[in-house]
């Protein structure tokens, strides 16, 4: 409402000036972006930050471990728990800045390796028994020789012959 031409002169003593004039022009301020993301993410994994798009706008990110971007939609590749925090995105459109807007990104870190215990080496028709801690909130996958799958923290297969005879593996996955 306030763009348009001001016009101003000066009267001084009675006498009048000529008219002087200048144009104003007042640019709508982007409003506060819409944020989203693919948080919570585990370490290793890639952290996804989308930003609604905006005609015309020019993107100023930044965040924790010294971050900065100037896409819509940047991702940070294998991610550690030091990219975890806040994320700030302000938009510019037109040379106006925006009111920022933020998003907390949590990286969770990554479990150790989980320890397997077994009573390997074995002799044909022994029973073969291997187990794993049990972890609240975990789930277990294991696969192994002769198209093995069990989904518990230990297992027993009775009477082994050589087709039972190479690597079990063990894919623990914490909440």
């Amino acid at each position: 409402a306030k763009t348009g031409i001001y016009v101003v002169q000066v009267t001084v003593n009675g006498c009048v000036s000529d008219q002087s004039s200048t144009s104003v022009v007042v640019k709508t301020k982007p409003g506060q972006p819409i944020l989203s993301s693919n948080s919570p993410v585990c370490e290793g994994q890639d952290i996804v930050l989308n930003a609604q798009p905006v005609a015309g706008a020019i993107y100023h990110w930044s965040g924790p471990n010294a971050f900065i971007s100037n896409l819509t939609g940047p991702v940070i590749l294998a991610a550690g728990t030091t990219h975890q925090g806040q994320y700030i995105l302000a938009i510019e459109v037109d040379g106006c800045i925006g009111e920022p807007s933020s998003i907390n990104i949590d990286v969770t870190k990554k479990a150790s390796a989980p320890l397997i215990e077994g009573n390997s080496p074995l002799c044909q028709g022994e029973d073969l028994s291997i187990s794993t801690p049990s972890i609240p909130n975990t789930t277990y996958k294991w696969t192994g020789p002769a198209s093995f799958i069990d989904n518990n923290t230990a297992f027993i297969i009775g009477n082994v012959t050589s087709i039972h005879a190479g690597s079990y593996n063990l894919i623990a996955t914490f909440n």
